[in-house]
């Protein structure tokens, strides 16, 4: 099961709230990656953006496609 948009971008908050303070933010990421079979490696191109440069709105947008179009939701 997926999270709405809304909660998704609470996440990937959460996420960067944890980068900030250098904890281990991969473990999170590969739930995620895992939730959303993220095989195309979006989620981990978004965490290698620079923070300005980032679209958590895009990102759930390029995963939900992505799912959609192999047929996963």
């Amino acid at each position: 099961m997926q999270f709405d948009l809304k909660n998704f971008c609470r996440v990937i908050r959460e996420i960067e709230i944890m980068e900030e303070r250098d904890e281990n933010i991969w473990v999170p990421i590969g739930i995620l990656e895992y939730m959303y079979s993220d095989d195309c490696g979006y989620i981990d191109n978004y965490f290698r953006l620079e923070k300005v440069e980032r679209d958590s709105e895009v990102l759930y947008q390029q995963l939900i496609y992505h799912l959609e179009k192999n047929n996963l939701i």
